[in-house]
């Protein structure tokens, strides 16, 4: 039976990440429902799936019906800010696994809201969020998968 890092590897190799930064000795205030939170995130490097990169650009042309529009890389990292103390809640409380995938969906915008697919891989050193594909819809449907809706 093989173990998880060796999983994990193989499957960060399949994704050739491109990174949208990291999380570097960064005090955060963190939203944990009913709870304001300061958590010290050492180590924690947000990357991005070779996947999701080209999904941000899917609706730049017009025969992509996204209007001209990209998705920025600010706007997939301000969702995960907002959704990063529920989800940390969440590892913390075994509720969430390492490695499992879990949806963001942001929806502060004026138009669809943004969905943002993730995993979340903490290890000794330095911890992972990797987004594996983002999309603007309505209903974005992910069965059984964790859901945090932010605004």
């Amino acid at each position: 039976m093989r173990n998880y890092r060796d999983i994990h590897r193989q499957w960060q190799r399949f994704l050739n990440e491109a990174t949208y930064g990291e999380y570097k000795g960064q005090k955060r205030v963190l939203s944990v429902p009913n709870l304001k939170l300061v958590i010290d995130i050492e180590d924690m490097r947000l990357g991005a799936s070779d996947h999701a990169e080209e999904r941000r650009f899917r609706h730049r042309g017009k025969g992509g019906g996204g209007g001209g529009f990209t998705i920025s890389k600010d706007s997939i990292v301000k969702a995960i800010d907002k959704a990063i103390g529920e989800v940390m809640n969440d590892f913390a409380n075994g509720e969430l696994q390492n490695g499992e995938r879990f949806l963001i969906v942001d929806e502060s915008g004026k138009g669809d809201p943004l969905n943002v697919l993730c995993s979340l891989k903490m290890r000794e050193g330095q911890d992972t969020l990797t987004v594996i594909t983002v999309m603007r819809k309505s209903g974005f449907a992910t069965a059984g998968m964790r859901r945090y809706a932010v605004r």
